[in-house]
C-alpha cells in the first residue's frame, strides 16, 4: 500500500493511520536501533544461526530502499555485522561465545547458516555440494536460502574486511562488548557482555565472563580447532553447568515462570530441561581469558536441580592421562589442550564415540590452555610445561585458581573478585565496544576496521540517522 500510494489516507491502512506516519514511526524504530546497536551492541550477538535474521533484512533495506539515508544506514550495519563475523570465524566457521546456538551445530559447526554466508562473503570455505548431498537424508542440511537475499542486494564488504577473514596474520584478538536481552522480571542490574576471541591459524579459543546473558541457547566459551575439511566436524572442547530453573525462563518469557519449563520442553527446546544438554548459560559460572587460556569456575548452590557440569571431549581428541600429574592432555589434528579439572570426575560415553567429562560437584571448575601441535615436539612436553605452570587452586569458600601461563603471565582468578593479571585487576567497565587487532571505536565514536594491510574503513555513527 504504500509503494502503490505513498500519501495514502488512513483509510489505506489496518492500523488507521496515514502513509506519511507509518512510514516516519518505522524510520524512528529503525533509526532507535541503528544507534542503539552501534554504540552498545547487540543482544542476540554472534548467533551463527541468527546472523541470517539480521543480513537478509538490511540487505533488503541496501538493495531496494528509495530514501538513501535508509541505504546508508543498511550498509554501515551491514559492514558492521560482516567485519565482527569476520574477526571471529576460523576458515569460515564461526566461532567462541554465542547467544544463540542450537545443540547439534554446537558440536558440528559448519551445520549453521553462517557457513554459507562466509562462503559467499569471504570465499574461505567451500559449499561443498557432495557433502551436502551425502549428509541431507540425516540431518536436512542445505545452503542457507535467506543468503540469496544478501547475494541479490548489490552489497559487497570492502577489502578490509575480506582481508580480516581472509589473509588475517598467524595470532590475532578481538574484543567486543554487547548487552543482554531486556528482562521481564528479576530484571536487578545486568552487566554488560565482555566478549573475548583469540584465533591462530591452527585454533580459536572465545568466551563471555558466564552468568545468563541469554535464555535458553547461551554458549560460553569453547575452543575450536581446524580440521583438514572443515565439514568434519566435533572439533570443539567446552564446559557447561546444566542449569534449568523457572527464573531463567521468568527473565524473559512471559508466561507463568512455574508453567514454563513444562511448556518449553514440549515445544521447540526440548533439550532446555535435560541434564545432558549443552547449551545454556548459568547464573553459577564464571569464566576468564587471557589469550589461549580459559579459567572457567563454578559455585553452584544447594538445592539446584543440577549440581554438576559436563565437559565435552569429542571423539577427534585423543586423550592422555599421567599418575605423575593432574593434566588432561588431548591431542587432535593441529592443536594440543590441556585440560585440568578441579574437581573429582568420571567419563561418560555420548553417542558417535564423544565422551563426557561428569563432574557431581558443586564448586568446580576446569583451567584449559590450547597451543598449536607444532609448539611442541610431543604430548609429553607439552604435559611438562603445563606442570610448569605451578597451577595451584582452592574450591572452598568460593572456587580459586592461580598460574602462570605458557606466556609467562601470572593470572590469579576468583569466583567473586574477578581476574588479576601480573597484579592488575581487570577492570569490566574498561572494556571496549570493539578492541584487538581489527576493529576500534575512535574519540568521535565511529568504528574504524584495519589491521590487515588494507585500506581502512570508517563506519560513521552519523550515517545511521534517518531523521
Amino acid at each position: 500500500a504504500l509503494r502503490d500510494d505513498p500519501d495514502g489516507g488512513p483509510d489505506a491502512w489496518f492500523n488507521g493511520r496515514s502513509s506519511s506516519e507509518n512510514l516516519e514511526e518505522a524510520r524512528s524504530y529503525l533509526e532507535h536501533w541503528a544507534l542503539h546497536t552501534f554504540d552498545e551492541g547487540q543482544t542476540e550477538f554472534d548467533s551463527p544461526h541468527y546472523l541470517s535474521f539480521f543480513l537478509a533484512p538490511l540487505a533488503m533495506l541496501y538493495g531496494y530502499a528509495r530514501d538513501e539515508r535508509v541505504r546508508s544506514m543498511a550498509e554501515t550495519l551491514l559492514t558492521l555485522f560482516v567485519a565482527d563475523f569476520a574477526a571471529d570465524q576460523l576458515d569460515g566457521l564461526y566461532v567462541g561465545a554465542f547467544s544463540r546456538i542450537y545443540p547439534e551445530p554446537t558440536l558440528e559447526r559448519w551445520r549453521n547458516g553462517s557457513t554459507t554466508y562466509a562462503w559467499l562473503l569471504f570465499g574461505n570455505i567451500p559449499l561443498r555440494p557432495d557433502a551436502i548431498n551425502r549428509i541431507l537424508p540425516r540431518i536436512g542440511y542445505r545452503p542457507h536460502g535467506m543468503a540469496a537475499v544478501l547475494a541479490l542486494s548489490g552489497y559487497e564488504p570492502p577489502l578490509v574486511v575480506e582481508a580480516v577473514a581472509a589473509r588475517r596474520p598467524e595470532v590475532s584478538r578481538h574484543v567486543e562488548r554487547h548487552h543482554t536481552r531486556r528482562r521481564l522480571r528479576y530484571a536487578r542490574p545486568v552487566e554488560p557482555i565482555r566478549k573475548t576471541t583469540y584465533l591462530t591459524h591452527d585454533f580459536a579459543v572465545g568466551s563471555v565472563q558466564g552468568g545468563i546473558l541469554q535464555p535458553i541457547q547461551q554458549h560460553t566459551w569453547e575452543v575450536l580447532w581446524k580440521t583438514p575439511d572443515p565439514f568434519d566436524g566435533y572439533n570443539v572442547l567446552f564446559t557447561v553447568h546444566p542449569y534449568s530453573n523457572p527464573k531463567e525462563l521468568g527473565m524473559y518469557f512471559p508466561e507463568e515462570p512455574l508453567l514454563a519449563t513444562a511448556q518449553l520442553a514440549k515445544s521447540e527446546k526440548p533439550t532446555y530441561d535435560q541434564p545432558g544438554k549443552w547449551t545454556g548459560g548459568s547464573p553459577f559460572e564464571r569464566v576468564f581469558q587471557l589469550d589461549n587460556t580459559v579459567v572457567a569456575l563454578y559455585d553452584i548452590p544447594p538445592g539446584e536441580r543440577f549440581g554438576f557440569i559436563s565437559g565435552y571431549f569429542s571423539r577427534r581428541l585423543e586423550r592422555s592421562l599421567s599418575d605423575a600429574s593432574p593434566w588432561i592432555v588431548g591431542a587432535a589434528d593441529g592443536v594440543l589442550i590441556g585440560y585440568y579439572p578441579l574437581a573429582p570426575y568420571s567419563w561418560e560415553d555420548e553417542p558417535g564415540g564423544d565422551q563426557r567429562l561428569h563432574s557431581p560437584h558443586a564448586k568446580n571448575g576446569a583451567v584449559v590452555i590450547t597451543v598449536s601441535r607444532s609448539a611442541y615436539p610431543d604430548t609429553q612436553s607439552f604435559r611438562a610445561a603445563l606442570d610448569a605452570t605451578g597451577l595451584s587452586y582452592a574450591r572452598y569458600p568460593a572456587p580459586r585458581v592461580s598460574l602462570t601461563t605458557l606466556a609467562g603471565d601470572e593470572v590469579t582468578c576468583d569466583f567473586i573478585s574477578g581476574m588479576r593479571v601480573n597484579g592488575d585487576p581487570r577492570h569490566p567497565d574498561d572494556w571496549p565496544r570493539y578492541g584487538g587487532d581489527f576493529m576500534t571505536v575512535t574519540a568521535g565514536g565511529d568504528i574504524q576496521i584495519a589491521g590487515t594491510g588494507a585500506d581502512p574503513v570508517v563506519l560513521r555513527r552519523d550515517a545511521l540517522r534517518l531523521s
